[in-house]
Parts: C-alpha cells; sequence; structure tokens
C-alpha cells in the first residue's frame, strides 16, 4: 500500500473518531435544541415573554430585577440587571439545558427547554453581557453581541454551530487584560428577525401580555419593574412594583394591598396612574427564601377602586389566566371562578406546562 493511500486511510480514520466524539458530546443538545424548537410551533408567542421575566426573575439582585422589552423591525430586545453569568449558567444556555442559580424552592427553573420557546421571536440571538470567571474571586469577562444560532434543522449544521460557540467561550479571559474586577449590570437579549413570522410573533407577544405584568410583579418580590416599549407603533407601558400594604388579618388570612405605579405613552401623550391589586396571602402555609416569607396559597381578589375610593367588584377579562406559578400559566383562562389563584404548590409535568399538577401533602 503507497504512503499516499495509507495517509488517507489514516486521516479517515481520525475523521470517524472526531465525528464519534461530535456526537457524543454535542448530538443530544443538537437534537433537544432541534426538537425543542420545532414542538413550539402551537405555543403562544407571548409564553416567549414569560420564560424571559423567569430568567430574569432567578437571577434577579437584592432590590429587584428591572426588566425591558423593545420591539423593533428587525430585532426584539430583552434586557435585565440581574447577577452575571457563571460557567455554569452561559453552559446551559449554550446547550440549553437545566441550570439552578439558587438554592431556595421558588425557582421554577432556567435556561431548561422552555427557553427555547424564545425562538418564536427569532431563530437566533445575539447576547450581550458579563461571566464571572472565578467562583471564589471578583474576576469578569464582558462579551458583546455573541451569536447564538438556532435555526439549523440538520443536526451536523447545529452540532458545528455549538462547537464554534463553545470554542468562543472557552476563549473568554485567556488573556489577563481582558479579565475586569466589576461586572456590568444589563444582560441583553436581542433576537434577530429573519422571517416575517417572528416580526409577527414579537408584535402578538409584546402586546398581549402587558395587560399581565401588574399581576406578576404583585406576585413576584423578586421584580421590581417591567417596561414594554413598541419603537415601531411609538408606544411604551412601564410597571414599577410599590410597598405592600396590610389592610386587615382575617384569622390565618391576610389582605394585602399591592401598588403598582403604571406609565404608559400613547400618541405621544404620557398617562401615569396607580394600580392598586388586593390580594389575601395565607399565612398558614409558609416557606422562607432569600427574600423573606413566601405564601404558599395567593388570591388576587377581583377588586379595584374607583374615582370615590370606594372598592368595587368587577368580572376578569377572558384574556386574563386564573392560575399562575409566580408566572401566568397560560390556558388557564375562564377556569371557571373570578379570581386569580396563585400557588408555589403548582407544579408542571414538562417544560412546555401543556398539564398541571398540584402537590399536597403526600
Amino acid at each position: 500500500m503507497s504512503n499516499n493511500i495509507i495517509n488517507l486511510e489514516l486521516e479517515q480514520i481520525k475523521r470517524e473518531r472526531a465525528k464519534a466524539h461530535d456526537d457524543m458530546m454535542w448530538g443530544k443538545p443538537a437534537n433537544d435544541i432541534i426538537t425543542g424548537i420545532s414542538k413550539s410551533d402551537n405555543i403562544r408567542p407571548a409564553r416567549a415573554i414569560w420564560e424571559m421575566v423567569q430568567n430574569a426573575r432567578d437571577v434577579a439582585k437584592k432590590g429587584g430585577a428591572e426588566i425591558l422589552f423593545v420591539r423593533h423591525k428587525d430585532n426584539f430586545i430583552f434586557q435585565h440587571d440581574g447577577i452575571p453569568f457563571d460557567n455554569h449558567t452561559i453552559e446551559a444556555l449554550c446547550l440549553q439545558t437545566s441550570s439552578k442559580t439558587r438554592n431556595d424552592i421558588i425557582q421554577i427553573g432556567q435556561y431548561g427547554t422552555g427557553f427555547l420557546t424564545t425562538h418564536k421571536l427569532g431563530l437566533s440571538f445575539e447576547l450581550t453581557g458579563t461571566i464571572k470567571l472565578s467562583q471564589n474571586k471578583d474576576y469578569y469577562y464582558c462579551f458583546q453581541n455573541i451569536l447564538f444560532d438556532r435555526s439549523p434543522k440538520d443536526k451536523e449544521q447545529m452540532i458545528k454551530n455549538l462547537k464554534e460557540l463553545n470554542s468562543e467561550i472557552e476563549s473568554w479571559g485567556n488573556s489577563w487584560d481582558q479579565i475586569i474586577d466589576s461586572p456590568n449590570n444589563q444582560t441583553i437579549f436581542k433576537y434577530l428577525h429573519k422571517y416575517p413570522i417572528e416580526q409577527e410573533n414579537a408584535n402578538e407577544a409584546l402586546h398581549s401580555s402587558v395587560h399581565l405584568a401588574p399581576y406578576v410583579l404583585a406576585l413576584n418580590k423578586r421584580i421590581k419593574s417591567i417596561l414594554f416599549r413598541d419603537v415601531i407603533d411609538n408606544t411604551s407601558d412601564s410597571y414599577i412594583r410599590g410597598n405592600d400594604t396590610l389592610i386587615d388579618t382575617f384569622e390565618d388570612i391576610e389582605l394585602i394591598c399591592v401598588n403598582i405605579q403604571q406609565n404608559s405613552y400613547r400618541n405621544n401623550t404620557r398617562n401615569d396612574t396607580v394600580i392598586k391589586i388586593y390580594l389575601l396571602r395565607n399565612l398558614t402555609a409558609e416557606t422562607e427564601t432569600e427574600n423573606g416569607t413566601e405564601s404558599n396559597a395567593i388570591v388576587i381578589l377581583p377588586i379595584h377602586e374607583d374615582e370615590d375610593g370606594n372598592l368595587r367588584v368587577f368580572l376578569w377579562d377572558s384574556n386574563v389566566p386564573n392560575l399562575f406559578l409566580y408566572l401566568p400559566l397560560l390556558g388557564t383562562e375562564n377556569w371557571g371562578f373570578n379570581f386569580i389563584l396563585h400557588s408555589s404548590c403548582f407544579t408542571c409535568d414538562n417544560d412546555n406546562r401543556d398539564s398541571l399538577r398540584f402537590v399536597g401533602n403526600g
């Protein structure tokens, strides 16, 4: 056998070995991403908004997360001021596997397959933020516009994209002059619109989510504010969570009023108002968290304050879910009662939240 043929055969052996290695290392994540995105076809675009809010909530700093959504013609931006990435969470985002950044019971997930639903707003996104390179020291690296391309439907191309992305991430902080001692305060996901359906999804997701923001803020002390801005329509809606006010106590139940500052901008006119949300909080079933005591059962009452300061009962709109697990469980609209019920004891069978269980005592 000639040397040329031997060299060719050896190269073929190396290629087959490398392909087997890639299949073992990257094959499952590639398949999971392709399959997860394909399963999102029938999911409402609004689900993407609440997956993003969930992500920001999970990494919120002590004062609460400030969240921003902005719709442009060719992209959709999700921005928050939470804690920076670390080696585990950036790996989880790259491979789209669930990561846990907190130890308390009320964390509801991060970067699991549910986060793949955000690709309804764009199959590719650019990520800007900071990674903490060391667990014990303040060593950070800032990165800008790193491309996460989830557009391939071919497994081999997806593997190639994952490998290139991983290689980029592994290069961060390899030079001492790249390392800084404090993080950038903002993490920005910029979803790129390549197809008209992504633009339509972004429009629907943004505008169908605005009316639920006050209830999300009322149930989540980890979220300080949510701002929705539509550059195309020149509109914006911002909600800022105020303090809780104790109205009354009934044996083991508290009646609380949460003040939400709303600022809306329409037709070059700004309108400021305060939304008062009344909720009943169960005191007999509570969980201690780093942010204080969390009730396992909360009911938001269909009550609003009229212009004369009187409390009036109203009927929820048909587009308001009746069940929340810190965030709205889409699909539970018209559940059969005129309340919003939140419980941390709700659990979903999978990341798609297409079924719901209640975990009781045993």
